[in-house]
């Protein structure tokens, strides 16, 4: 893909994830997202492109790298072409490695490798918004497996999800109050079928207040009666 069709490709899937924004050219915060957009999307290709010099890096390493022993095993090979004496032969020792590899992964390093061939080309709609939904309206009207939404409907089917839920609900307080399966009722249930029991009393302070001052009252005048003078005479009882 040439550069100009990449970037009529980058500003156009900007534009569709633009589209109906008001005040484009006037708001601050519009111009700041429109940007947050195309930099999102300018990064992620930048990035996916970069992953795949990284991939394709790794992968000519790989291939290099076994060109290479294969080399330096022929090399070390015999004149007749037998293994030298006390070793084994290079095919061996890579057949020896394969199982080894095979045994301890379940598979060659080489499957774990994700090649851009790999994958398929991604098919970019070039339509607006607007005419793609058009399109799977258009394709959707000679259904005759659907039901037609309308007012009336959507109304009948809120009602019913409503008494749906409302069901599930007084079933699970049923539930609750009876202890089945270890559920109990809630602080929000117990509100609901008794609410006086979360009313706050506004006198509840001013009678603790009230109480509190009665006994100190009780207590000063017991120590009051210590410091006066006792008539003896009426405890005599001779």
């Amino acid at each position: 893909m040439g550069k100009k069709a990449e970037q009529k490709r980058k500003e156009k899937i900007v534009e569709d994830k633009t589209f109906g924004l008001k005040n484009k050219n006037r708001s601050a915060k519009v111009q700041s997202y429109i940007q947050s957009v195309s930099k999102s999307v300018t990064q992620g290709n930048q990035n996916d492109r970069k992953r795949t010099e990284e991939l394709e890096a790794k992968r000519k390493a790989r291939e290099e790298k076994k060109a290479f022993e294969a080399e330096m095993a022929k090399l070390f090979r015999g004149v007749d072409g037998a293994p030298p004496p006390g070793g084994r032969s290079g095919s061996a020792n890579t057949d020896e490695a394969a199982e080894e590899t095979d045994r301890n992964f379940g598979c060659a390093p080489d499957e774990y490798l994700f090649r851009p061939e790999d994958f398929d080309e991604v098919q970019h709609d070039e339509r607006r918004l607007e005419e793609q939904l058009e399109a799977e309206r258009e394709a959707l009207r000679g259904r005759t497996d659907l039901t037609p939404v309308t007012e009336e409907s959507f109304q009948a089917w809120k009602a019913a999800q409503r008494a749906a839920a409302a069901a599930a609900e007084a079933a699970r307080v049923r539930r609750a109050k009876a202890g089945e399966g270890g559920s109990r009722l809630r602080g929000w249930d117990l509100w609901q079928m008794d609410r006086e029991l979360f009313v706050d009393d506004e006198d509840a302070d001013e009678a603790y207040e009230r109480e509190e001052e009665e006994e100190e009252e009780e207590m000063g005048g017991a120590y009051a009666g210590e410091g006066e003078d006792v008539d003896e005479s009426a405890y005599d009882l001779s």
